[in-house]
């Protein structure tokens, strides 16, 4: 989260890339560019799709639901990834502490035992949505084996608790880099727009992002 995508390239640039093995999801041996450096190279020749599942479901806005191009399994984004991450989310950050099992990084010990301190003497404390996570993936253990893929239709805080992550849990399955910037406003609320490119391929979206940027400010 940045004020500008010039801010959010130079925060990217600090933070990417191998951190010693701490991290084992990051990968040795991959050259991290100058990113706050291209942000300015424009997008001259570059194709851009606008995907319609992504404006397709009833709570968007009907100004804001104008756009086409077609990625029909986008729409099935939330149900593949709401299994997987409740599941996960409670292995790790309930049952594991904070960490979870079988990482190949970095353990704040201090940090695990002042978490299960807490929850040990205090679970109620826990956020709405993080009792909900947990709810829901007990369920899923114990009846479904973790094979659980369906939609459901639950209460509804639990809809404007999880209303808008349907575009952007798609992603954060298949892993591709995305960024969302305001785009203007609708019925007095902040609009934004999302931009996602191909893997490893950041600095396209933040070069998309920043033409953007320009041209919404006048710049």
């Amino acid at each position: 989260m940045a004020r500008t995508v010039k801010d959010c390239a130079l925060l990217l640039e600090v933070i990417a890339g191998y951190d010693e093995g701490r991290d084992p999801r990051q990968i040795p041996n991959i050259e991290i560019p100058s990113y706050s450096q291209l942000v300015d190279d424009g997008v001259k020749g570059l194709k851009i799709g606008l995907v319609k599942e992504g404006f397709s479901f009833k709570e968007m806005e009907d100004d804001v639901a104008k756009l086409d191009t077609s990625i029909p399994i986008h729409d099935d984004g939330l149900a593949i990834w709401t299994p997987a991450a409740f599941e996960g989310t409670y292995k790790c950050m309930v049952q594991g502490n904070g960490t979870g099992y079988h990482w190949k990084g970095h353990y704040p010990t201090s940090m695990q035992e002042a978490y299960a301190r807490g929850l040990a003497t205090r679970p109620h404390d826990m956020s709405f949505a993080l009792k909900l996570v947990v709810i829901i993936a007990e369920y899923i253990i114990k009846n479904y084996q973790i094979k659980f893929y369906a939609k459901n239709d639950l209460h509804e805080i639990i809809r404007l608790t999880f209303d808008m992550i349907k575009n952007t849990t798609p992603f954060d399955s298949t892993g591709h880099p995305a960024l969302s910037i305001n785009a203007g406003f609708s019925e007095g609320l902040p609009v934004g727009m999302m931009i996602v490119g191909k893997k490893f391929d950041e600095a396209t979206v933040l070069k998309v992002a920043r033409a953007f940027e320009k041209t919404r400010d006048g710049k």
